[in-house]
């Protein structure tokens, strides 16, 4: 979404701002502020467009609020209102975000008073805002921002450092009571919404005979009508190079030449489309009709029942249903090889992006040197690429990540999207945490050679370097994240309510041409959320932000305010903007509670690193039983985190398919329907032309008028406008006409121009 990593994002980025003064940090936040201003008096002026409400109001369910009462209403709204509109994966995406203003919050009131006077009171540096010559003849020495972090205290007032233990172990503390009051009110909330089993078969005594029961006796019809899927995917492009066809037939009907070649090719689509839909047809009639499955009277068998009832067609990944088990194990294993590949090397592709980064050095060989002496012009290119590649190259491979990732759970077999969101949630977390955390934050590990490259690697086996690679890094690492916090709160929160990418699409439709189909699916998709991909750029966040509470506090600050604009931007979207085509359940919140308890154990493990490196004046390690003492914390915090899993989880897993609030009267009632397959249940495509009378002139062979009655007063007519690009407006009508590709057969069709948004 709007959260994205930096283009500077580099590995050791962070070092480069090292000692950075406040006057400096200032400047760059003044002039993200002012940005941030723009955009929002630019949305305030926007939104009042009519011919932009679409973007900025699109469901047109009352009058916008005013500017005055934006923020109100957007803060008053409720939470229920919020489900039955967005479902219950938006409702816990703002609830976690709520949930990391409220665990930074205190924080921030507590550790900010205590620590900065700590670390800065007759600290090794004093200078907050060094100037230029000071930083130059100073870069070993403390000054900047730094003074405030943990690394400023002197090593006569080692003692001090019992406040910055006593702060981490409160930090844990509040963490882990904010972790257990939210997965208690989620196991508590998704109870209310589970369908308990009244009567189990007697077969089922635990949850291994209750899914032996499952694969051994209940067959679904799926399995016999996995063929279909394929099928329907077909007959879609096919309908999809029709419509094509047509819309392109009509816009140049002047051209006498064009209309030819675009007839024949028109006719061909046709007759292509009718023998698709005559395959589809003949072999879902070869299936058996819901009648002949049989229904169940056992709690066990109309629990499962009332579970397919919630289960839409368009949740399940119907091309591997019905997979056999050799061949579900031989796509995980491979979708494992490849997933621990990806992880391992992901260090290679990030060190030739350093290397880019350091190609102004590399050229100063004696081979290049010369090259670059007599063309002045291509080493100022050259420098210029390395500026920008680096940045851009990592932010589009994080960018194509969610997809690939997305992919390889198809592969693997996820049978329903809402275990491939979970399945790219997981690893993309991993991804994210290890570029915008590990690898912008340590510069000595990351070098502009493969071969000093693969010695760091070697030089981890010594077990010392690993314990003080993270703790010597850290510290001076503090101000990128500063800036980073605060910048993606400005420029995410006003991306978020300015919908930049609505934006592009509303001037490229004056450039391009679409069919209405086209146009129609790209703007009901604009606003879906990827929640898979969404939850962990700000669990990432929150990680940063965890590790750096002790070691540098005045990230809280930034942190609060972060979460704060990036929660209200969030909930004005989810109210007025967003759109949901499946929905999860909700079970992305309790796998992002977990995740965050990474940035714990990371902020544990740094401090007890830090912690057995401080020395007083003569050489003494006296702050030993503190890094005993996190250490001790850190372990307490993974029985915790165990604990609470085992008596969270196991209550879920035990329970039914979740079920939305409004469903839960009617899983009583069986309904044949949602019985069988997707493809059982399709009628014939519509096809949207616009204009569609226009297209009688052109004598395609099988094409006729019909009239498909429609009852909502709400209809989205296709027309060419007088640039000849297609345009849909909205019409208040009764009826739509429109053609059906009912009945399908070489010479009688029809073909739709008019069609409802089903909203």
């Amino acid at each position: 979404m709007a959260v994205h990593p930096r283009a500077d994002a580099a590995p050791g980025a962070a070092q480069n701002q090292r000692g950075i003064g406040i006057t400096a940090f200032s400047t760059a936040l003044s002039v993200a502020v002012f940005a941030f201003l723009i955009q929002i008096c630019l949305f305030l002026y926007l939104r009042k467009q009519s011919d932009l409400r679409y973007i900025y109001h699109p469901e047109g369910d009352g009058a916008a609020p005013k500017a005055k009462q934006l923020l109100s209403s957007t803060i008053n709204f409720k939470d229920e209102e919020i489900i039955k509109r967005r479902g219950l994966d938006a409702y816990y995406f703002l609830r976690y975000l709520r949930t990391l203003l409220h665990l930074f919050t205190p924080i921030l009131f507590v550790l900010l008073p205590i620590l900065l006077p700590l670390n800065y009171v007759n600290g090794r540096g004093q200078d907050l805002d060094p100037t230029k010559e000071s930083a130059a003849d100073g870069a070993s020495r403390i000054m900047g921002l730094d003074t405030l972090a943990f690394g400023n205290v002197r090593s006569s007032n080692t003692c001090r450092y019992i406040a910055h233990l006593v702060c981490a172990l409160l930090v844990t503390a509040w963490f882990c009571y904010v972790s257990f009051i939210e997965m208690r009110n989620y196991e508590m909330e998704e109870t209310e919404r589970s369908i308990g089993i009244p009567e189990r078969n007697r077969e089922v005594k635990n949850q291994q005979d209750l899914v032996r029961l499952i694969e051994e006796k209940e067959k679904s019809v799926a399995d016999d009508a996995k063929g279909l899927d394929r099928l329907l995917r077909l007959r879609n492009k096919d309908l999809a190079k029709f419509e094509s066809a047509a819309t392109a037939l009509m816009r140049h009907e002047s051209s006498s030449e064009l209309q030819t070649k675009l007839r024949t090719k028109l006719q061909s689509c046709y007759t292509g489309l009718c023998t698709r839909e005559k395959d589809i047809r003949s072999l879902a009639l070869k299936l058996k009709p819901a009648a002949e499955y049989p229904k169940y009277n056992s709690g066990h068998n109309n629990c499962k029942h009332c579970s397919t009832v919630e289960l839409a067609w368009h949740n399940v990944v119907w091309s591997n249903i019905g997979l056999p088990s050799w061949r579900k194990w031989l796509r995980a294993t491979l979708v494992t090889i490849v997933l621990t590949t990806m992880i391992a090397l992901w260090a290679i592709p990030v060190s030739w992006t350093a290397a880019l980064s350091q190609l102004d050095n590399l050229i100063r060989n004696d081979a290049l040197q010369s090259f670059f002496q007599r063309h002045r012009t291509w080493r100022t290119v050259a420098v210029a690429i390395a500026g920008v590649l680096p940045g851009a190259a990592l932010t589009l491979m994080l960018m194509l990540l969610p997809s690939v990732l997305e992919l390889l759970s198809r592969i693997g077999g996820a049978k329903l999207r809402s275990q491939q969101a979970a399945f790219v949630q997981r690893y993309y977390f991993v991804f994210l945490f290890v570029q915008m955390f590990l690898v912008v934050s340590i510069a000595s590990f990351f070098t502009a050679s493969f071969k000093q490259f693969f010695h760091n690697i070697q030089s981890l086996q010594i077990p010392g370097n690993i314990l003080n690679l993270l703790p010597q890094n850290l510290p001076t690492a503090a101000n990128y994240f500063f800036s980073y916090m605060i910048l993606q709160a400005l420029s995410g929160s006003s991306s978020i309510i300015m919908q930049w990418p609505s934006m592009f699409w509303f001037f490229a439709d004056k450039i391009f041409v679409y069919t209405p189909r086209q146009k129609w699916s790209r703007g009901v998709s604009m606003d879906i959320v990827a929640w898979g991909a969404v939850f962990p750029l700000y669990t990432t966040l929150a990680c940063i932000s965890l590790i750096y509470s002790v070691i540098a506090p005045l990230i809280l600050l930034f942190a609060t305010v972060s979460f704060g604009m990036l929660w209200l931007a969030h909930r004005y979207s989810a109210i007025h903007v967003g759109r949901q085509e499946t929905d999860h359940g909700g079970i992305l919140y309790p796998r992002a509670i977990n995740q965050t308890f990474t940035g714990i154990y990371v902020m544990q493990f740094c401090i007890s690193g830090l912690f057995f490196g401080v020395r007083d004046e003569t050489g003494r390690q006296t702050c030993l039983p503190h890094a005993i003492v996190m250490i001790a914390a850190l372990v307490l915090t993974v029985a915790f985190q165990i604990a609470l899993n085992a008596f969270v989880l196991p209550g879920l897993r035990s329970k039914c398919q979740p079920g939305r609030p409004d469903i839960q009267s009617e899983c009583a009632e069986l309904n044949d329907e949602f019985s069988n397959h997707l493809a059982l249940l399709c009628q014939p495509k519509v096809a949207w032309v616009p204009d569609y009378t226009r297209l009688h002139k052109f004598n395609i062979d099988g094409v006729s008028d019909e009239f498909v009655c429609d009852n909502s007063d709400q209809s989205w007519r296709a027309a060419f406008d007088k640039r000849h690009k297609v345009q849909i407006t909205k019409t208040q009508l009764t009826k739509r006409l429109g053609h059906a590709l009912e009945h399908m057969s070489p010479t009688t069709s029809s073909v739709g121009g008019q069609f409802r948004l089903h909203q």
